[in-house]
Order: structure tokens, then C-alpha cells, then sequence
């Protein structure tokens, strides 16, 4: 795309397919609580932080809803889970990377993830080298869906809003990107885009390959 120098990709979901262990190990933190989950609710967690993820169990399900207890339930469930499954690559994660690697993009990480997390599930699927900068949660003061993690990742890289397309999969972190001014498409994991969403993409993309070949199309 012109004008386009750097591409910023969430992580999980979009790169590794860990998505749906965060679904099932949320739901049933929430059950073992005495809550009944919806699809939905369980998925608007995703790329949720602390600042917003209380106030959305609230919402949900009451005061009486431990944000912190359900959150630690939750980590607890999907430890065993993930060393047991290991963490795969998404589909074409690793060409579409690298086609635009090769083409001169900048790739950066920017995850609602902590960076020893970050670190080890991209070194699990070989793609901790694939990217110049890895923009973690953990380095702002609040996460996605605020835009301050896309600014500081903006700030980390040197590239101007304008310079720079997001791929997230979630609502939460095209709220995110769309926050700090970038353009973004959406790459489906578990669902689509909201309504909200939807007005603020540039791309709905069938999956990952498919969202790089729509950046490079005019190089064609």
C-alpha cells in the first residue's frame, strides 16, 4: 500500500492460534464462579485489560464478579492445556511475514501479552526473529482496547500513524489501533467484526495471507 512502511500485528489470534484456549479457559473460570457465560461475553474478554475487563464483568454478571480471582482461575486452566497442545503457528503466518519482510516492511509485535509470554510462544513457532520490535502490554500503563499501546509502539518503531496498518482480530484491538489514528483490517479468529469495528477497518481479510496480499497488492 502507498505509504505504508511498517506493519503492526497482535499476536494472539493473528499469529498463534491461542485464541481459543483463552475462550475455553475463560468460560470455565466463569462456570467454576457460578456464572453462565455467553459466546459473546466471554468473547469482548479478548484483548480486554484489567482497567476495562473489571467494569465488563460488573456489567455482566454483578459486583459480586472477581475480575482478579476468575483471571488467575483462568491462567491456572490453560497452563496444562497449552503445555500439553503447544502453540501453533496461525496458517501462512510465517510466508506472510516474511513476504513482507522481504518487500522492506518493518513487523512489529503489539499484544496485549507480556513480554516473557510474547517471547516464549513466538520462540515455540521459530517467529521471534521474524519482527524488529516486540511492543508488549506490560510496557503502558493501560492496555487494549486504549490506544496507548499503539502509540507507544509508534513511538518504539519511529513511524508516523500514517505510515503504519494494524492486523488485529478482535473488536477490542481495532478499537485499539483505530485509537491512535491507524489504519487496520481485521483478520477473523473466532468471529467477525462488530458493527463498530466494521466502520473502522479498511480490510476485512479472509485470514492472515490474504490481509498481506491486500497490503502489497499495488506492488504487483
Amino acid at each position: 500500500m502507498t505509504g505504508i512502511k511498517a506493519v503492526f500485528f497482535d499476536m494472539d489470534g493473528v499469529l498463534i492460534d491461542t485464541e481459543k484456549y483463552y475462550h475455553i479457559c475463560w468460560r470455565q473460570a466463569l462456570e467454576e464462579a457460578g456464572f453462565q457465560p455467553t459466546t459473546e461475553q466471554v468473547l469482548c474478554l479478548r484483548s480486554c485489560s484489567r482497567p476495562y475487563g473489571i467494569p465488563l464483568l460488573h456489567s455482566f454478571f454483578g459486583e459480586g464478579c472477581d475480575y482478579d480471582q476468575i483471571r488467575k482461575r483462568r491462567k491456572e486452566l490453560m497452563a496444562p492445556m497449552l503445555e500439553k497442545e503447544g502453540i501453533q503457528m496461525k496458517p501462512g503466518a510465517d510466508q506472510a511475514v516474511r513476504m513482507l519482510r522481504e518487500r522492506g516492511y518493518q513487523t512489529v509485535v503489539v499484544t496485549a501479552s507480556d513480554l516473557e509470554r510474547t517471547t516464549k510462544y513466538l520462540g515455540e513457532v521459530g517467529m521471534l526473529d521474524a519482527f524488529d520490535h516486540l511492543v508488549c502490554a506490560s510496557m503502558v500503563e493501560t492496555g487494549k482496547p486504549a490506544p496507548d499501546i499503539y502509540r507507544y509502539a509508534l513511538r518504539v518503531s519511529g513511524f508516523q500513524p500514517e505510515e503504519v496498518i494494524a492486523l488485529e482480530d478482535s473488536d477490542n484491538g481495532i478499537r485499539s489501533a483505530a485509537g491512535a489514528d491507524l489504519k487496520t483490517i481485521f483478520v477473523p479468529d473466532l468471529s467477525g467484526p462488530n458493527e463498530e469495528s466494521a466502520a473502522r477497518i479498511l480490510y476485512l481479510a479472509k485470514d492472515l495471507p490474504d490481509a498481506v496480499r491486500f497490503i502489497c497488492a499495488d506492488e504487483q
